[in-house]
Formats: C-alpha cells, sequence, structure tokens
C-alpha cells in the first residue's frame, strides 16, 4: 500500500484543470509560476501535486521526502524513477531527469510511493540551497555485508561538515529491500543507532531491529531524531549508523537509509 512521510510543500497557482487529471503526478512550473502537469517524457519536475485545483486555484505542490505518485507502468524498489508525458513515474531511461527512488513498487495508473529527489541524469541535485542550516537530506544504501559488521564498522551517513560546523539529525526513513534470506541472531539490545562519530559519539535516534532487520518481506521505518535535553554538537563529526551490541547473523538483503539533516555551526 503506498504511503507518505511528513510531506514538504509549498502552494502554487493551478495554470490549468487539474481537478481530474493532476493529483499524485509531476507537475513543473512555468515562467510566470503558475504549474501544470508534466508532459514530456524525462523533464524536469517541481514536486509532485497534492491536490486537486482548477485553474487559478491554489495547487499543493510536494517537493520533498517519501510520497505518492500515479505510476506510468510497472515499478519496483529500487528503481530510479522519471516522469512520463503524462506526469506518471516510469522507470527512468539514459539522458532523462531523475525524480526519486521507488520506495513501494506499483503497476500502471496505480499509486506507487517514491523518496522524491529531483536530479539530473548525472546525478546532480536540482534543488539546492545555499543556507547549510536548512533541511538537506541524503540516501544511502547499506550493503548485507556492511550490516553484517554494522556494529564494529558503523557506516557512514553524512560526511564530517568541516571545522566549526555539525551535523544534527533531524529525522531518518530506513527502508529494509528483502532480497531472499532475513537477518537472524538479533539480541535484545542489537538496535540500530545513529549517532556523531562512531558507536560512542552523541547519540541522535535508535531503531529497534527486531521485527525489522528480521522482517522476511520488505519494510520500512521512520524516527525522529529524540533527546530528553540539549545536546552538544561535535564539531567536524560525521554522521553514522552502528549496531549498538554485537553482530547481527546471516541475511542478504540492503538497507536503504534517508537522513534529513541540517549543518550548524559550533560558535557564532
Amino acid at each position: 500500500m503506498a504511503v507518505d512521510y511528513e510531506i514538504e510543500s509549498l502552494t502554487r497557482i493551478a495554470g490549468a484543470d487539474l481537478s481530474s487529471s493532476g493529483q499524485y503526478r509531476f507537475v513543473k512550473q512555468a515562467n510566470d509560476g503558475t504549474v501544470t502537469v508534466c508532459n514530456a517524457a524525462g523533464e524536469s519536475a517541481l514536486g509532485v501535486l497534492q491536490n486537486n485545483p482548477k485553474l487559478g486555484q491554489a495547487a499543493t505542490v510536494a517537493y520533498g521526502d517519501v510520497i505518492k505518485v500515479v505510476a506510468g507502468g510497472t515499478v519496483a524498489p529500487g528503481d530510479m524513477v522519471a516522469t512520463d508525458s503524462a506526469g506518471r513515474a516510469v522507470v527512468a531511461s539514459n539522458g532523462q531527469a531523475i525524480l526519486g527512488e521507488v520506495i513501494i513498487g506499483a503497476s500502471a495508473n496505480t499509486i506507487c510511493t517514491i523518496l522524491l529527489n529531483p536530479k539530473t541524469d548525472a546525478g546532480s541535485v536540482l534543488i539546492t540551497s545555499t543556507d547549510p542550516t536548512l533541511l538537506q537530506s541524503a540516501t544511502i544504501t547499506i550493503s548485507s555485508a556492511e550490516l553484517l559488521a554494522l556494529h564494529a564498522t558503523p557506516k557512514t551517513l553524512v560526511a564530517a561538515p568541516g571545522v566549526g560546523n555539525s551535523v544534527v539529525l533531524e529525522s531518518a526513513i530506513l527502508f529494509l529491500a528483502f532480497n531472499s534470506a532475513a537477518y537472524d541472531g538479533i539480541a535484545g539490545a542489537e538496535d540500530l543507532e545513529i549517532r556523531h562519530t562512531n558507536g560512542s559519539g552523541q547519540l541522535f535516534a535508535t531503531i529497534e531491529t527486531t521485527g525489522f532487520l528480521d522482517s522476511g518481506a520488505n519494510a520500512v521505518r521512520f524516527v525522529k531524531a529524540t533527546t530528553t535535553a540539549a545536546i552538544t554538537p561535535t564539531d567536524n563529526a560525521p554522521l553514522v549508523i552502528n549496531l549498538a551490541s554485537g553482530e547481527i547473523a546471516t541475511g542478504n538483503s540492503p538497507l536503504k537509509v534517508k537522513v534529513n539533516y541540517r549543518v550548524i555551526p559550533t560558535s557564532l
């Protein structure tokens, strides 16, 4: 079943009647600020329409996070998608603008879920900000081999930002792309942790592994940074994910992690 999470959106004006053919489709913005459904395969998009506006009405356009989109063909988790000539998500071809990665697949004309992250075909992000303190995101794939060694070797999610700055977590979405063998040997304290630097760095979030990593099907988790007190940001430290206690046993599914974060100064 298609889902969405904490959608980031903006309001534009509908440049056409989108009341019957626009919701959950990719839209583009004209020079006058109005939006219409994408009508050229592989073109770039402002985001995904969330409502059903008529001509001249307010259009709510999602531009980030995990969202629903109408599929234009069969799409599966891990597929990179572009728009077709009707604003629907299809598997991207060479030279097309990549608009996101599929989280929950679907067949043609049904709703899929994607991690919206517009890019060019070369992979450079189209939506950018010059203010590093604004919300940013990164998506990382942890291989099964890396997951099986995650206690001894934490995986970097966001690189160290440089002296005088600190990466702070806002939230994370974790997607287990089930392969063929579930992970086992998960003990009670073997939770995933998002920290600064390593397994003993500043803790931002904990994700229960039982019922998640040992699932026999695709599974998704969402977590916000949780703390009971103000933290002292670590200067110039990477944001990492690790396993809290010991290593888990056999399994072969990759774990995809999208982190939403900010880079803040450590002195003013």
